[in-house]
Formats: structure tokens, sequence, C-alpha cells
């Protein structure tokens, strides 16, 4: 999908994360939990599989939102920091889901929901006009 826009890209990655965590009918949040755990740990047992997972990821997300950030279609930064702004409240919404939804009565579509925080995050994303005095 590198060729299409981060309007069109963005939310899709949004939408297969969700997809991965919540799709096989069997939530992954477990897997999920114990991955984030043992890569923020950085044991030396962990620390390959963290170096894998971040060359994998800015090498393939991180090169087409820089590409992106280079055409001005997304507000430059450091990509690490703008995959961080796009992940963590995706990472958020599919950890804290299912107390949302019990005890919050959160009735929103899990897909509907990503879609709409990589919506945000584009809008955030969006680079200042030039002479926009409000940004």
């Amino acid at each position: 999908m590198r060729d299409q826009t981060p309007d069109v890209v963005m939310p899709e990655i949004a939408r297969t994360v969700f997809r991965t965590v919540y799709g096989s009918g069997a939530p992954r949040i477990g897997m999920l939990r114990a991955i984030f755990l043992e890569l923020s740990s950085l044991s030396p047992d962990s620390e390959d599989a963290a170096r894998d997972l971040l060359a994998t990821t800015l090498g393939s997300v991180g090169a087409y939102v820089m590409t992106q950030m280079a055409a001005g279609r997304l507000r430059p930064m450091h990509p690490l920091m703008a995959l961080q702004s796009f992940i963590g409240p995706i990472f958020f919404n599919l950890l804290t889901r299912r107390l949302a939804e019990r005890l919050l009565g959160l009735d929103l579509d899990g897909e509907e929901a990503v879609v709409i925080l990589a919506e945000n995050w584009l809008r955030a994303m969006r680079p200042d006009k030039e002479g926009d005095a409000d940004g």
C-alpha cells in the first residue's frame, strides 16, 4: 500500500492490528500483554526479539511514514515518536477494551474504535498550513 495516502494506509493498519488481536474469535490480549511486558523489560532473552520487532516496524511502517513526511503529507517529526503516538492509543484500546465494555458500557465496534483512533492520529499529524497563524 506504499502508493496509497496516509488516510487510506493508517486506518488499514489499525484494522489489521485489531483483527490480529480480536479476529480469531478468542482475543489474544494475554499474548499482547506478555509481548509488551517482555519487550519492555529488555531482558537479555528478549533483546534480540525487540531488535527484530523494531527493525521490522521501522523498516516498513516507519519508512512509509518518513516518506509521507518528506512528501509533506504528514507533520515532520522523529518517526519513532510518530509511530508511538499511533500505536499507543490503539494498544491501550485493545488492552482495556473488555474492561470498558463490561464496566463502562462501551458499545462501539472494535474496528470502528481503532479507525477513530487512527483518524485522530491523522488529524494530529496533518502538516500546518503555511501562513495559518492558528496552525
